[in-house]
């Protein structure tokens, strides 16, 4: 979603949901909800978007959804907007398509620079019992093996933070380290679609969570960019807040560096006041505060719902306070 240069200013992307249908079934998907009849969007509509962007003088484009290369028209969406005279195309993707020769092939061809693969463990157990779909795990790490053949292209990783792998974030980083990924990011789970259904199922506490990611900070400094995406500020220990290749992306920072069209929920805005609202969050006397409030939306309501505050204010006094 973002592309930082090195002066640390961060150029606008493109983001277009193609559709909603996926060869996964993944239990964290904030996008489709359960069991609602969802449609893709037409090429036509795809490109009319493209054309839009282009006037909006948008020169980055990623295709995410659901899973877009499952889509017929997939490759041809793409050569679409490198022919409209996008510089950089990318797309995120849960990675199945990518053990397939014939698909690796094309994406050598096609020109797509740079590609964000959903990864959630180290192991295919607990990364095939979130995507709820059998040699999920093993398809993605042949996929991520021979991408590594194409020098030229970008390869992120992402991975959405639940309940049943945060035990296993730490081993996950070594192990992507060892696979040769250098760009990692770690998603705080959206409570929207199916992730809110099955919120109870999912949700962790954040004391937990700042404990896991203490102990990933070592590993941290290895990766050349990591980015953390949705997590209040004051979860984040201090330790991976001061390292210069790791980025908090949040509510001001989604709206700054994005634009999403196809599927928006209309989760971000910001207020009159200069503060940005997520629909799904809200802030508690804490955050009034914190020297992150006018970037930060504050905190789940649906967490809120789940743990007591307790915990956060003990993390906000332990990395938000000089």
């Amino acid at each position: 979603m973002k592309y930082f240069k090195e002066n640390n200013q961060t150029e606008k992307t493109l983001i277009i949901v193609t559709g909603f249908s996926c060869n996964n079934n993944c239990l964290m998907c904030s996008i489709k909800p359960e069991g609602e009849n969802t449609h893709d969007s037409s090429f036509d509509d795809i490109v009319n978007r493209l054309k839009g962007g282009i006037v909006d003088n948008f020169d980055r484009v990623e295709f995410t959804g659901g899973e877009p290369t499952i889509r017929k028209d997939f490759f041809k969406i793409i050569d679409s907007a490198r022919r409209m005279g996008y510089r950089h195309v990318s797309m995120s993707t849960n990675g199945r398509m990518l053990s397939n020769n014939g698909f690796i092939e094309k994406v050598s061809e096609i020109g797509i620079d740079r590609i964000t693969i959903s990864l959630h463990a180290s192991r295919a157990q607990i990364h095939n019992s979130l995507t709820r779909t059998p040699n999920s795990f093993e398809q993605i790490i042949l996929g991520i093996k021979k991408l590594k053949s194409l020098p030229s292209l970008e390869l992120y990783v992402s991975t959405v933070v639940t309940k049943l792998n945060i035990d296993n974030i730490v081993e996950l980083g070594e192990f992507l380290l060892e696979l040769g990924i250098k760009e990692w990011n770690l998603l705080d789970l959206i409570p929207d679609g199916r992730a809110n259904k099955y919120y109870k199922n999912l949700a962790f506490s954040y004391n937990e969570l700042y404990n896991v990611l203490l102990k990933l900070s070592d590993t941290a400094q290895n990766f050349a960019e990591m980015s953390f995406f949705d997590f209040p500020y004051c979860v984040i220990p201090r330790e991976l807040l001061n390292k210069k290749n790791c980025r908090v992306i949040n509510a001001a920072s989604r709206i700054n560096t994005a634009k999403q069209s196809g599927y928006n929920p209309k989760r971000i805005k910001k207020n009159d006041d200069g503060e940005f609202k997520d629909i799904f969050k809200s802030k508690i006397d804490i955050c009034k505060k914190c020297e992150k409030k006018g970037l930060c939306a504050g905190v789940w309501d649906r967490y809120l719902d789940f743990f007591q505050e307790n915990g956060l204010i003990s993390l906000y006094k332990l990395n938000m306070t000089k």
